[in-house]
This record gives structure tokens, C-alpha cells and sequence, in this order.
């Protein structure tokens, strides 16, 4: 049809697809693919951004919409700066922004929260400081896992005092705990079992997950040490050149996110990893 013909939201559409396409991942047609190749980054980056607008109107238009960000204050620089443009859609659209984050990191917690707090209104911001569990906290917490009896009480008490507070570290305690056979899942909960007894309680978060991954048989401790190297996120194709024996890498990957020592997406058909915590 003439292109006056042709309703502007309709048109409007039509360019903008190819940039959705390229933000799922999903392949151009070569025509398209060759006409995008000669566009600038900036020019790009910009497409992108009014291409997610238009996608976050869009979806809201069937009901509200909420978008959640864990770990926000790992964020890189780019993820900071294309969120912060995005908060503002709040302000007139049914979107809620529900990122979980560290304090002390001004160049991307911080940032977000500036941005927010001058871009809607007070009411619209809400921030929630999450405190350290008190004794009696982490008590209930293991009192949840272990059934009464369960977990002998000179364990509990060591676990609670080095934990400080911090429900990560009893969790990835706990893990290597089971990893170890100190230990054990039973159908009423967690159970300890006699070597819990002689256990050496790490210190730190940083040194439980150490002491995990030092526990990992030779081929998954090497793929999640290469994964490192490269990255926070990282292809399985990307792995699969380099490890020594990439036909049971997919295998080894699996375990891995079943440890929760990795977490899995899929885009398109290929997997991508991110470590569960930068640590």
C-alpha cells in the first residue's frame, strides 16, 4: 500500500522489530541484517532504547507489569545507564522496578536510586534496609530446616555465631554441609549426621564457597574455574572450545547449576551461565 496509507503505530512497529530482534537474539533476515551492519552504535543504542519503551507500553497495556533485578549492584555500566532511562516509565505507565541490592555502591545502586527518587514521585519510591537476623532469627531459620532433635544444639549454636546474621551464609554452609555428608536430606528436613561433629565451620561466606568449590570433583571444579576467567556470564559454546573434554561439558554444566554454584538461560539455543554469587 502507499505508505500514507499505512497507520503510523503500524509503521512505527515495523522499524522497530528489527531491534527487538536483536535484543531476544533472534536472527535478521540478510536483507535486514546488511541495511543494520552500516547504523552507528549510538544510533543503535538508541533504537534500543525506545524499542524497549515502546515493549514495556506495550505488554502494560494487558495489565501491569513487574521487572525484577537481583544482584543490581554488580550491574555493569551499560545495564545501569539503559535502567536508569527506563525508570521514568513508571511515572505514567503500570510498571513496577523491584531490584534487590548491596548498599555502598554508588555507580549502580546509587545511581538507580538517584535516579528514581528525582524522576517520580515520593510516593512511587519505596526503599526496604533489610537488617541482620538476630539470634533468635537464625535459630528459627535452622529450626525450619532441621526438625527438633535434628541438628545437635552445640552445632546450632556454632553455626548461628559465625553466621552473624547473614541467612546467605547459613545457606551455602548448609550446602556444603550435605556436599560433605555432615549433613543429610531426609523427607521430614535437613539431618546432621555424627562427622557434623568434626567439622571445621569456615569463617566467612567467601570461605564456604571456596570450600565447596574446593570439594568438587576435578571436571566441574575445572569448568567453573575457566567459566571465571571469562566472565560473570558466559556462553557454553564459548566453554566448549576451550575445556579438555567438551563432550561432557553439558553434562558438567548441569551439575553445576544443580549445586546452584551456576545459573542457566537459554537464548535461542544456546545456553549462557552466571555465577549464583560474584564472590
Amino acid at each position: 500500500e502507499p505508505a500514507a496509507l499505512i497507520p503510523d503505530t503500524v509503521r512505527e512497529t515495523a522499524e522497530l522489530l528489527p531491534y527487538l530482534a536483536m535484543i531476544v537474539g533472534t536472527p535478521l533476515p540478510a536483507d535486514v541484517a546488511e541495511r543494520l551492519a552500516g547504523v552507528r552504535v549510538e544510533v543503535i543504542d538508541r533504537f534500543y532504547l525506545r524499542t524497549l519503551r515502546e515493549l514495556f507500553r506495550g505488554v502494560t497495556r494487558h495489565g501491569p507489569l513487574v521487572l525484577f533485578f537481583e544482584d543490581l549492584n554488580w550491574a555493569d555500566r551499560a545495564s545501569i545507564e539503559l535502567l536508569a532511562e527506563l525508570v521514568p516509565l513508571a511515572s505514567d505507565t503500570p510498571i513496577l522496578f523491584l531490584y534487590a541490592a548491596r548498599p555502598g555502591f554508588p555507580e549502580t545502586t546509587g545511581r538507580i536510586a538517584d535516579v528514581a527518587a528525582k524522576a517520580l514521585a515520593p510516593a512511587s519510591v519505596l526503599r526496604i534496609d533489610l537488617q541482620p537476623l538476630d539470634a533468635a532469627g537464625t535459630t528459627k531459620l535452622l529450626g525450619t530446616l532441621f526438625r527438633q532433635g535434628a541438628l545437635p544444639r552445640a552445632s546450632r549454636e556454632r553455626i548461628a555465631e559465625r553466621a552473624g546474621g547473614n541467612p546467605l551464609y547459613v545457606e551455602e554452609l548448609l550446602r556444603s554441609l550435605i556436599e560433605q555428608g555432615a549433613v543429610e536430606v531426609t523427607d521430614d528436613g535437613l539431618r546432621a549426621t555424627a562427622a557434623i561433629e568434626s567439622m571445621v565451620v569456615p569463617a566467612t561466606v567467601q570461605e564456604v564457597i571456596l570450600s565447596r568449590v574446593d570439594h568438587l570433583g576435578p571436571r566441574r571444579k575445572q569448568a567453573l574455574q575457566i567459566a571465571a576467567v571469562i566472565g560473570q556470564r558466559v556462553a557454553e559454546p564459548v566453554l566448549s572450545d576451550i575445556v579438555a573434554e567438551p563432550a561432557i561439558l553439558s553434562a558438567v554444566l548441569d551439575e553445576l547449576v544443580e549445586a546452584q554454584l551456576l545459573l542457566s538461560e537459554s537464548r535461542g539455543d544456546v545456553r549462557h551461565f552466571t555465577f549464583k554469587h560474584r564472590l
